[in-house]
């Protein structure tokens, strides 16, 4: 029989110290870039800060949901605040509208980010009846854990560490269900927020999802012989739905509409049933140097929990019937199919199951095997914790320690950076460029090639500028909302506009016939003669939808 649930919350002392201790472990996790001198290389260079600031400038703009960037691949525009994913750099930008640099930005987001993931780690084993002391060491060991310091550190793909630190939270409310809670709308919510933060951990994240919900289904008999929807499990399956309909449905269907018009396939050199790792790399360090080397990186799970589990399976036996059967599925068998998806056998699954290749490396799903690894890890340290013997609550409270000091060398090791720095000066030129990054050239305009050289932002081809609204330098590109101009045409003229011609940017107060794509793929129109008022406009996701319909795309 499943333990009762020690979800109670806890006092506030205790609510502070776990606070507190969780801010401070996200703080030393990144002290390195604390001062702010730079950043380690990285296999993603300063796209963190290039992205941090399409949003910054999109927000001080008014735009609060930016879909286009015009500036990238030679101030033609990009797609990027769209089809990249978004949450880490919401956050990000937000920051930096707030008067952070971007470089400020990026570090206190990832810090925010590791204190959430860090919380969803204390709730889950705040759920599970653990201990403080196991909650806390919990969040330390998903914090400074190898794979999370491949995302931030090595990888820079900030956008999964977000993912990431939200598979806690996965975890709390996929167990809720199980649990015959009506948790619908927590783990809709959850799971929407893993969409925004990363779209192919949110696809795989129906591993944990399906598993919750299939053993809620036959754990509740009873609840079969109501209608569905009146069920616990139906009235979660039924919220979790409507939620993540309601909050990314639209935004999903836009991502298969828009897609064509932007070479988003280029990264599909990049084929997981051609990209396995040798299985005891996942075990280990293997050939991969700390703080010696930023190419390649490790895919080990984690030794300290994976050692801490060997050290108290002797212990199993008597903790057995304190264990959580609902948690030892949901982490231990989602954790054992991310860990199949890693081996040669699945070459099949990615090659014949539609969308499921969009994963690139198989070894994406570290960011649920990791948490779940520390989690198993501290739900069999809290169980021989609670036993009646002495002997082996001393020895869960040596290896939960042992385990947390470990990973605290390792954090200490991963920091100790001898290798290049892009400093804060560089990044700083960088963003006044803002010319990338291109990533392979996925988020190119669709038959541009190559990328055009660069142009005046609004450039008048036998037009006489009246007005502009903003009234700005039209040479320059700026991030526009609509942009409007009055112009005297003469005799005709032609108006060419450096934006790619996308759904994502339209021109309003002209007939259709006079908007035309130039050779280089951006904006012109044509105009007769006369005084003309038109406006460029960047669309947001559902007036790009209904221009790609309105032409038959």
């Amino acid at each position: 029989m499943d333990p009762a649930p020690a979800d109670r919350p806890p006092p506030l002392a205790a609510r502070l110290v776990a606070g507190g201790a969780i801010a401070g472990l996200a703080l030393l996790a990144v002290a390195v870039v604390l001062p702010g001198r730079g950043w380690p290389y990285n296999h993603d260079a300063l796209s963190a800060f290039e992205r941090t600031e399409w949003f910054r400038r999109a927000f001080l703009a008014g735009d609060l949901f930016p879909t286009w960037s015009p500036f990238c691949f030679n101030g033609h525009g990009t797609p990027g605040p769209f089809f990249y994913h978004r949450l880490f750099y919401t956050v990000s930008g937000a920051l930096a509208a707030a008067g952070l640099s971007s470089l400020r930005a990026v570090t206190v987001a990832v810090v925010l980010f590791l204190a959430v993931g860090g919380l969803g780690m204390e709730r889950l084993g705040r759920a599970l009846g653990w201990p403080l002391a196991v909650r806390l060491a919990a969040a330390a060991l998903l914090i400074l854990a190898p794979y999370t310091y491949t995302d931030w550190l090595v990888r820079a793909a900030l956008a999964e560490l977000a993912a990431g630190m939200l598979v806690p939270w996965l975890f709390v409310h996929a167990l809720r269900v199980m649990r015959g809670e009506r948790a619908g709308v927590a783990l809709g919510t959850v799971w929407a927020l893993l969409f925004y933060a990363h779209v192919v951990l949110w696809l795989y994240a129906t591993i944990f999802v399906a598993l919750a919900f299939a053993w809620a289904l036959v754990a509740q008999r009873a609840a079969r012989r109501r209608a569905p929807w009146r069920s616990p499990v139906g009235s979660s399956l039924l919220w979790t739905a409507l939620v993540l309909a309601a909050t990314a449905g639209v935004y999903a269907v836009a991502i298969r509409r828009l897609g064509p018009a932007f070479d988003l396939d280029r990264l599909r050199v990049y084929q997981p049933a051609e990209l396995f790792q040798i299985p005891k790399r996942y075990l280990s360090v293997f050939n991969f140097r700390w703080g010696e080397q930023w190419q390649g990186l490790s895919v080990e799970i984690g030794r300290a929990p994976l050692l801490g589990l060997l050290a108290l399976a002797p212990f199993a036996a008597g903790a057995r019937g304190r264990l959580s059967r609902p948690a030892l599925l949901l982490l231990g068998g989602g954790a054992l199919v991310c860990f199949a998806l890693q081996l040669e056998l699945a070459a099949p699954f990615y090659r014949r199951v539609p969308l499921v290749d969009v994963i690139q490396f198989p070894w994406r799903l570290l960011a649920f095997m990791a948490p779940a690894a520390v989690a198993l890890f501290c739900e069999l340290a809290a169980a021989v914790a609670h036993g009646p013997a002495r002997g082996p609550r001393v020895v869960a409270g040596v290896v939960v320690a042992a385990a947390v000091g470990w990973q605290v060398l390792f954090a200490a090791r991963a920091q100790h950076i001898r290798y290049g720095w892009h400093r804060a000066e560089e990044i700083a030129r960088a963003l006044d460029a803002l010319d990338g990054p291109w990533a392979g050239g996925e988020f190119l305009a669709r038959g541009v090639a190559p990328v055009p050289p660069r142009a005046p932002f609004v450039a008048l081809d036998g037009c006489a500028l009246r007005g502009s609204s903003p009234a700005r330098d039209l040479a320059q590109p700026f991030h526009f909302t609509r942009l409007a101009l009055e112009v005297d045409a003469g005799p005709g003229c032609t108006i060419h506009f450096s934006q790619f011609a996308t759904p994502f940017v339209g021109v309003e107060g002209v007939p259709p016939e006079a908007v035309r794509r130039s050779p280089h793929g951006t904006l012109d129109v044509v105009l007769g003669p006369g005084r003309h008022r038109l406006a460029f406009a960047r669309r947001g996701v559902l007036a790009a939808l209904w221009a790609t319909r309105d032409r038959g795309r």
